[in-house]
């Protein structure tokens, strides 16, 4: 019976997330409606069945769940934002189906020469092992940061780049 008196409460709730169109009052009436004609199996009218306090006390729980879950939605938010980009990256990822930003790609294509890559469509993230991090860091316009990403993606494939 509570895990009932539960579900009632979560559908009120998600009624009052989402149907803007009815007042807080009824749509918490409605579902004190609902309730008493599930548990009484007789129609019931929901201003005799209680009274305003009752009512007032029942719609500050209702207001104080509704915060709890607001606050639960922005921590499991921050959980799943820090989940890395590059996780589900595996050696035989195309380079171009990551997301690796364009600034890392562009300094790859146009250093390959250098940095000993042939940079193509087809590359898959293994063939970056030939990658020395120095060589990596002396191309134009590569910084900490490109590199701290690059060694993520590398990090998350299993993938060693050179010193």
């Amino acid at each position: 019976m509570e895990q009932k008196a539960i579900t009632k409460a979560n559908k009120i709730l998600y009624d009052l997330n989402f149907d803007k169109h009815r007042s807080t009052t009824q749509i918490v009436a409605e579902g004190l409606q609902e309730y008493a004609d599930e548990q009484c199996n007789i129609p019931v009218d929901v201003r005799s069945a209680i009274t305003y306090e009752q009512f007032q006390e029942a719609l500050k729980i209702v207001n104080e769940y509704k915060t709890k879950l607001e606050e639960h939605y922005k921590i499991a938010k921050k959980e799943i934002e820090s989940i890395s980009k590059f996780a589900n990256v595996t050696k035989e990822t195309n380079l171009y189906d990551t997301d690796l930003s364009v600034r890392c790609l562009n300094i790859l294509k146009a250093n390959a020469d250098k940095l000993r890559i042939d940079v193509n469509w087809e590359m898959n993230v293994k063939e970056l092992s030939k990658l020395s991090m120095s060589k990596f860091l002396q191309c134009r316009i590569a910084g900490k940061k490109t590199l701290q990403e690059l060694k993520e993606l590398c990090f998350y494939a299993d993938v060693k780049l050179l010193p």
